[in-house]
């Protein structure tokens, strides 16, 4: 759905409604939306995600998987001192996949205390991953990170190397091919971590 301005109509009344995907929104929709049975969620903007979006999700409370996502190269705004107040407790959230560039100040504030799964697409998630408790307790990872994409600057197996220590409990990571051959080449070793890698295609 596309809102734009006063000239939308209001969501419709679905009290067991468990599964919401919404690939154009803003805030307007999400604070309308009866959410207390939504277990999947997916959330795309092609515009800006605001600091109001993220406190939205609170509503949420018993999204099992969540998806977020954006479409081009935009940046959160919200002032510095809004971050440390929006805490958005997600006490069932087993799974969350991060497409396109997801800044800091929307993840940052999210409590997942049951995390498992953690899927992302974009380099500047392993610089994200660093500044929140997210991967802490994930047991499976996917990397779906393009080649083409790589800074000639960025050494992509030192960013996984600081991700597993960011993971104790990582059980499974899944990669491209490009990516498992740079691991192999850069003497990563997986055995001693118990981690079983497992090569996809891009």
């Amino acid at each position: 759905m596309l809102y734009s301005g006063d000239l939308h109509s209001s969501f419709p009344a679905c009290p067991n409604l468990q599964t919401v995907q919404l690939h154009i929104c803003n805030r307007l929709i999400l604070h309308e939306i009866d959410c207390s049975h939504v277990t999947e969620l997916w959330l795309g903007t092609d515009n800006i995600w605001y600091l109001e979006d993220v406190k939205a999700l609170h509503k949420f409370s018993n999204v099992r998987r969540l998806t977020l996502y954006t479409a081009e190269y935009s940046c959160p705004i919200g002032r510095p001192s809004d971050d440390t107040k929006a805490k958005v407790l997600l006490p069932y959230l087993h799974s969350l996949r991060l497409y396109g560039i997801t800044a800091l100040q929307f993840v940052k504030p999210l409590k997942t205390p049951k995390l498992k799964e953690l899927e992302f697409d974009m380099v500047s998630s392993f610089d994200v991953l660093e500044d929140v408790s997210l991967a802490s307790t994930i047991e499976s990872a996917h990397i779906q990170v393009h080649q083409c994409d790589i800074d000639p600057e960025v050494c992509i197996s030192e960013r996984v190397m600081r991700f597993l220590t960011l993971a104790p409990l990582l059980q499974r990571l899944c990669v491209p091919k490009w990516l498992h051959e740079e691991l192999e080449s850069g003497g990563l070793c997986f055995e001693e971590r118990r981690v079983h890698l497992e090569v996809v295609p891009e």
